[in-house]
């Protein structure tokens, strides 16, 4: 978890706070589902071939 939450002495920011990146969390994994869901997201990023760059 973020640092924040164990600075605030205040439970019910700390509450809505951990709320909230679950709720985060659930967006980015629909965001993911879908760019799988439409073949934008096959393989993960990888590096271009520098060999190939050269030539």
């Amino acid at each position: 978890m973020d640092g924040s939450i164990t600075l605030s002495f205040r439970r019910d920011i700390a509450a809505k706070y951990s709320k909230q990146m679950i709720n985060v969390g659930l967006y980015a994994e629909d965001g993911a589902e879908l760019m799988i869901d439409h073949g934008w997201l096959e393989l993960p990023p990888i590096a271009a071939n520098r060999n190939e760059l050269v030539k």
